[in-house]
């Protein structure tokens, strides 16, 4: 009970007035624990204001199109979080309207896993179950000086073992809160404010000074690099832009014709893709003109993206080509990646 008294103690001192943290509405609770999964609670903060404010209910969330929750989690990324949101609201009002209420219930969702159910089951109902996230990973390794791999089979279920074991039961919500600010605050991954620590005393890895050696990971994310050519077809009217169907990163999102390759391509290899031909054709009056490339980082690949830009009207496309014409104003209605809201700012 010591540790989980002392976190309390320095969370009833330190803990930063958030709104979720204002409410024990599971909705409100779920949509910023899904929110944070992914983001930094700087960041996320003003996406979870303005997302409860376009749907601020179960209601509203699953009345939604899905364009519309795409377009209100627009540079957050990881977008199947949204789409998981939606399906699970619309799962929600279709079992009568009520957020269930216990762990077992709650994971069966549609993207809620254990970390989740355990916040929203401790937050919201008093369920003693214990979250683990990075933070908590981090505090309970460097405290009990755990050489065990956090992303290993024994690690996981070792760690789990622990959380639960020091959580204080009588006060879950709080205390889950609690060893999460307590990791985001204090017990950061680079720079912890050792000397300040109101746990220091007991501390393993302060004690022998191998504070940076924890928590031990075998896994490294593998990057890899994907070649992505863009189109910026320019009409008449506006910018044409695609839907993209495929079970891949950004789905359901748009962007310019697209031509995916295993490196940069130029204009001639443009001209004889596959994707080309079947907008254009044989075509040799088509203007098509490098316009910028840009990088973008996620976490297991890197897109290098090149964009050209093509002139041409309407009449002289395939009618048949999945591209719609959106004029410029309403691309501002529309869902796109983050890598084409830069490459839209950078081109004005």
């Amino acid at each position: 009970m010591w540790f989980s008294n002392q976190l309390l103690k320095w969370y009833g001192a330190n803990k930063r007035s958030l709104p979720w943290r204002q409410t024990k509405d599971p909705y409100c609770i779920w949509i910023s624990e899904v929110i944070l999964q992914q983001t930094r609670v700087d960041q996320g903060l003003p996406y979870y204001e303005s997302f409860l404010k376009k749907f601020p209910d179960i209601e509203s969330l699953a009345a939604a199109d899905e364009k519309e929750v795409l377009k209100s989690w627009q540079g957050l990324g990881y977008y199947s979080r949204a789409r998981n949101l939606h399906f699970a609201a619309k799962t929600i009002i279709d079992s009568g309207g009520r957020f269930p209420e216990t762990f077992e219930e709650i994971i069966k969702l549609k993207g809620i896993g254990e970390y989740t159910a355990a916040a929203i089951s401790s937050i919201c109902f008093s369920e003693p179950n214990a979250v683990i996230d990075g933070n908590v990973y981090r505090v309970l390794s460097r405290f009990n000086g755990l050489g065990v791999a956090i992303d290993s089979c024994k690690g996981k279920k070792l760690f789990s073992s622990i959380a639960n074991d020091v959580m204080d039961k009588s006060n879950p919500g709080d205390y889950n809160q609690a060893i999460m600010e307590f990791g985001a605050l204090q017990c950061k991954s680079s720079n912890p404010d050792c000397e300040s620590c109101i746990i220091k005393s007991r501390c393993a890895a302060h004690e022998t000074g191998t504070v940076d050696s924890y928590p031990v990971k075998t896994k490294k994310v593998k990057q890899r690099a994907r070649y992505f050519n863009y189109i910026v077809i320019e009409g008449d009217r506006g910018c044409f832009y695609q839907k993209r169907s495929a079970k891949d990163i950004w789905q359901n999102m748009y962007e310019p014709l697209l031509i995916e390759s295993n490196k940069h391509l130029g204009r001639n290899g443009i001209l004889k893709s596959e994707e080309w031909l079947h907008v254009f054709g044989n075509q040799e009056d088509v203007k098509l003109v490098p316009s910028a490339s840009l990088e973008h980082r996620l976490t297991h690949q890197t897109i290098k993206a090149r964009f050209w830009k093509a002139q041409t009207n309407s009449c002289s496309m395939n009618t048949k080509s999945p591209l719609e014409e959106f004029a410029q104003e309403d691309l501002k209605e529309i869902p796109i990646p983050r890598l084409i809201e830069k490459y839209l700012e950078l081109s004005g």
